[in-house]
């Protein structure tokens, strides 16, 4: 079925309705693409992803927190987990009261095909001269005695498919440090 408008006004009239139909679409669409939900990382927002880390090795339960622990002491226990092009890693360590201060070593490692690991880099800058160590960056922790601990540390600028934690505490004694730690890992959306 056609219609047939025969008056010049009624044409001028619904030609002028289309018209600013198509203008309110075409501001919709430019005010759509304009609009902060489309814009990643606007103002601190992350969507997490959690990563348990001493869940299965060894673990110890803590009664006081239903907390699987590993105790660690002279050998190094490392993990390794996926990081999925995050913006930052933050990691929640938790420790339990000892009698003797100890301290907590870790490092960071990354890789890109969680085979061939590569050190945090720690350098420093003179006079345009860029130096940096020929071992790795060791972090070092001293929780508190007779007191649980917990600390969060940010890695950010993680640009690897994978990332390694290793912890170690150098210590002799049987138990050395009970330890609960997980990764959060943080992207801008």
């Amino acid at each position: 079925m056609r219609f047939i408008i025969k008056s010049k006004k009624m044409k001028k009239y619904l030609s002028e309705i289309v018209m600013a139909i198509g203008i309110i679409v075409l501001a919709g669409i430019i005010f759509y693409q304009q609009s902060p939900l489309n814009v990643k990382g606007a103002g601190g927002n992350f969507n997490n992803v959690r990563q348990y880390l001493t869940t299965d090795a060894a673990p110890y339960l803590n009664a006081a927190t239903s907390t699987n622990m590993i105790s660690i002491r002279n050998a190094t226990t490392s993990y390794a987990f996926a990081i999925d092009s995050s913006d930052q890693v933050n990691f929640n360590l938790f420790t339990t009261a000892t009698s003797t201060a100890l301290d907590l070593k870790f490092y960071y490692e990354y890789s890109d095909d969680n085979a061939t690991w590569f050190p945090e880099d720690s350098n420093s800058s003179t006079g345009g001269v860029t130096t940096h160590a020929a071992t790795r960056n060791l972090h070092t922790w001293t929780p508190g005695v007779l007191a649980t601990s917990t600390l969060d540390v940010a890695v950010t600028n993680v640009n690897s498919k994978y990332m390694r934690i290793s912890f170690s505490s150098w210590t002799a004694t049987s138990t050395g440090i009970l330890l609960y730690a997980e990764a959060i890992l943080k992207k801008g959306y």
